[in-house]
């Protein structure tokens, strides 16, 4: 495993995500976490250290994301970056997810 990574996580401010993003960092890794919910965001960055919240619709257009993603590097200089998406896209009239969103 490879020390330093700053590794992006859409939907880390909740369940499966959070988790992730708190392995993540026990690795020693930078997670930047995604989300929708600023409050949210901000509430898990707090819970891990170094980790970068950036509120972020996926579903927008760039540069909504990506302007803001340290550079890769993260706290520990190491040169690899890393995705882990786990946010997803709901139609909430049906309750279930959209063809061709994440699943």
């Amino acid at each position: 495993m490879v020390i330093g990574r700053t590794v992006v996580i859409s939907g880390g401010g909740t369940g499966i995500g959070l988790a992730t993003a708190e392995a993540f960092a026990r690795g020693g890794d930078t997670p930047v976490l995604i989300g929708r919910r600023a409050d949210v965001l901000e509430r898990a960055a707090e819970r891990i250290e170094g980790a970068v919240p950036v509120p972020a619709d996926l579903t927008d257009p760039p540069p909504a994301f990506g302007r803001e993603v340290p550079p890769s590097g993260g706290a520990g200089g190491g040169g690899d970056r890393g995705t882990v998406r786990h946010g997803g896209r709901a139609d909430p009239q049906r309750g279930r997810a959209r063809p061709g969103s994440a699943r």
